[in-house]
């Protein structure tokens, strides 16, 4: 496991995303908000962390942290007994890398996250029409459907800095700056 380097573009951009989902998640004045997370909503990000690769304790936590837009700020301890169940669910597997341990998801771990993904869009394709019913009624507010498009980019960029090649950070970077080129576009329309 190694700490890659960012690129700075990609570095700063990732920084603003994150920034932009802080700020707007948290509401005003309530940076230190703490949030209760149930066990079963743990585990299934912590095996969301674990999609993009292996990870040891603190990635985990630190890629929770992140595709939260830092809502979520699990404490080690807790993130450390949630693997433990999903140990003995057979979901994840681990295994001791210089001097870590070490998580990564198993077949069974994998299909069940899939069955979330299933579950999520099912549920996002019922949203997905309301929206369109209240967009078209001019009831619609956005906000919330670009924050979690925002944390899904965040988490992915996340996944590719943390577990790509270099190759797939070039190409990644390349991504991300001509989709920032795109939304300010967007930004200068009338």
């Amino acid at each position: 496991m190694q700490n890659p380097q960012l690129p700075s573009e990609l570095r700063d951009i990732f920084d603003s995303v994150k920034q932009m989902i802080s700020n707007n998640s948290t509401g005003f004045g309530t940076k230190d908000t703490t949030v209760k997370v149930a066990p079963e909503a743990l585990q299934n990000s912590i095996l969301a962390a674990l999609a993009s690769g292996d990870k040891n304790l603190a990635q985990i936590v630190r890629a929770i942290g992140v595709a939260s837009g830092k809502t979520l700020k699990p404490s080690d301890g807790s993130v450390s007994l949630e693997l433990d169940s999903l140990l003995e669910r057979s979901l994840v597997e681990s295994e001791l890398f210089e001097d870590r341990k070490v998580f990564r998801l198993t077949e069974s771990g994998s299909a069940h996250l899939a069955s979330l993904d299933q579950a999520t869009d099912s549920s996002e394709n019922e949203a997905s029409e309301t929206e369109t019913t209240q967009r078209h009624s001019g009831a619609s507010d956005c906000s919330n459907n670009i924050l979690t498009a925002s944390a899904k980019f965040a988490n992915a960029v996340s996944g590719i800095a943390q577990s790509g090649d270099r190759n797939q950070k070039m190409r990644a970077t390349e991504l991300v700056d001509e989709v920032t080129r795109k939304l300010y576009k967007i930004l200068a329309e009338d």
